[in-house]
């Protein structure tokens, strides 16, 4: 067959290579054009034994049913043109892999997972997964980055020292998006991280709408980071309300026992003992401001930790005090992973 005549027929741009060895054509997502890709077909028999069944033709015969597009044998996906050209893309260009959005990465992940593509499919989530924090020490590390820039004068993006000039939005990745791409696609490393992020955007802030995605553009402070919610699903939402209801749940569980704690073995006696002033600065942590999307446990509980360092207690209480802050730290974020996981709350 010398054309493909179902609909109008184009060329695919970056991946008509002239000495390819097969054509593929797809549909547009509106189903208007018919786009040819004639690529080498080691580029996908190399990487899916879907696709090796599906271009192997019998040796020396003439198959009757095959569609040729300038003597070439021609295959066609049910997939979009869309979808094939973004599987294209990262297959020929893995520096494409770096800094991809969800927005980007789904389509070649889709394409990855549906044809076994099992190596491409793990390079997509990797990628994906480095642009969140996978362990609860890597998001305060993070957080704690955010936030000394807001609150340190340093060169850097502020017009002079003091004078906030705002955090580079493309340097910061959208929770919502995140979560529906890992979610759709099983990847449920990086939810914990999306779903905590979520907690504390502003409901009132469209990632789009508001911002577009101009390099000079500023997120102009923590808790007014917006988000794609249009991108959440109604399971997505309901989870996401559900853990609001955890978190504040678990700030009252966990301060309730920090303030019970004794710590046994202090060198410090009379009315400034470590005990006093343990009590006294775990009640001034542990107040709430007035928004649950403000209520950062994690960055309660390093505050803490930070108080501890420059108050004066005696060794052995500061090192105990350290460290069942840290394993209440743990406790908290293993609940929340169960939650954002599937998992029912329960103390």
């Amino acid at each position: 067959m010398d054309d493909i005549p179902t609909r109008p027929v184009k060329h695919h741009e970056k991946h008509w290579i002239p000495d390819g060895s097969v054509v593929i054509g797809a549909a547009d997502s509106k189903k208007a054009t018919t786009t040819l890709f004639r690529i080498h077909r080691t580029l996908l028999t190399d990487q899916s034994e879907v696709f090796a069944s599906m271009f192997s033709l019998p040796q020396g015969e003439e198959n009757s049913q095959t569609e040729y597009y300038e003597d070439l044998p021609v295959v066609r996906l049910p997939d979009t043109s869309e979808e094939v050209g973004a599987l294209l893309d990262v297959l020929r260009d893995p520096l494409t892999l770096e800094s991809d959005t969800p927005e980007r990465i789904q389509p070649a992940l889709k394409m990855a997972s549906k044809y076994i593509m099992t190596d491409l499919r793990a390079k997509l989530v990797h990628a994906f997964e480095s642009e969140w924090p996978l362990k609860v020490e890597d998001l305060e590390f993070k957080d704690q980055l955010f936030i000394d820039y807001f609150t340190h004068g340093e060169n850097g993006l502020r017009d002079d020292p003091g004078d906030f000039a705002g955090w580079p939005l493309h340097l910061v990745p959208e929770p919502a998006s995140a979560i529906a791409l890992a979610e759709d696609f099983d990847i449920k490393t990086v939810l914990p991280a999306a779903y905590y992020d979520l907690l504390r955007c502003a409901p009132r802030r469209d990632w789009n709408q508001f911002f577009g995605w101009p390099e000079d553009v500023y997120l102009p402070g923590p808790i007014e980071k917006p988000a794609r919610w249009e991108c959440l699903s109604a399971k997505s939402y309901k989870r996401m309300v559900y853990l609001q209801d955890v978190v504040v749940e678990e700030a009252h569980h966990r301060f309730e026992y920090l303030k019970g704690y004794k710590c046994k073995g202090c060198s410090n006696i009379g009315p400034e003992s470590c005990a006093e002033a343990w009590r006294s600065l775990v009640r001034e942590v542990e107040v709430f401001p007035d928004h649950v999307r403000e209520r950062d446990l994690l960055k309660q509980l390093r505050d803490l930790r930070v108080r501890i360092t420059r108050e004066r207690f005696c060794d052995s209480c500061r090192t105990k005090y350290l460290d069942i802050i840290k394993v209440q730290r743990n406790g908290f974020w293993k609940t929340f992973q169960r939650v954002c996981w599937g998992g029912d709350y329960d103390i």
